[in-house]
């Protein structure tokens, strides 16, 4: 008697150790991560080289679960990156990803190899769900630029335009031969 005893306890460790192991596996893979990052030559490509496209920190992102209402929140870290852990996103599972919180002024990439849009839909396990973003008003938005442009005229070939800096107050003089 005490033989079949042990052999049933044996067989059912030995299950409780397979779906442990099952278990244990499976969460290891169903996570979702990936990084928000500088888009700065707009390719939608994250570069390691000259620009070096770097993390954005502080950027919200949300995780719906299979069309939940309720999302699973993380945060960005000081290098740009995030992830959702396996008993936050099950493996297998439907999820759609929302970043918000953007900086001021900042706008989302264009789509890329590296870079979706600001909103995606995966099936978790899923690696470099990422986002490039980047901030328009940094490049060369100078408002006092003055444009140098010829005029020519079909007429009088003695007749011109006497330049001023102030537009409005050219006046049509005539060349002396």
């Amino acid at each position: 008697m005490k033989q079949i005893y042990s052999f049933q306890t044996g067989l059912l460790k030995s299950w409780f150790a397979t779906f442990l192991l099952l278990g244990v596996l499976s969460q290891a893979n169903a996570q979702i991560s990936g990084i928000v990052f500088r888009d700065y030559d707009l390719n939608g490509i994250r570069s390691d080289t000259l620009p070096i496209e770097t993390g954005v920190t502080g950027i919200t992102i949300f995780a719906f679960v299979d069309l939940s209402k309720a999302p699973v929140t993380t945060t960005t870290d000081a290098t740009g990156k995030y992830s959702f852990s396996s008993s936050e996103v099950p493996a297998g599972r439907p999820v759609r990803i929302e970043f918000s919180n953007l900086p001021t002024g900042d706008q989302e990439g264009p789509y890329g190899t590296n870079s979706g849009t600001s909103v995606q839909f995966i099936k978790a396990p899923a690696t470099d769900v990422n986002l490039g973003i980047n901030y328009p008003s940094g490049y060369c938005q100078r408002t006092d630029l003055r444009i140098v442009m010829p005029c020519y005229v079909n007429e009088d070939a003695l007749i011109t335009v006497v330049e001023s800096r102030y537009p409005m107050q050219s006046k049509p003089q005539k060349l002396m031969p």
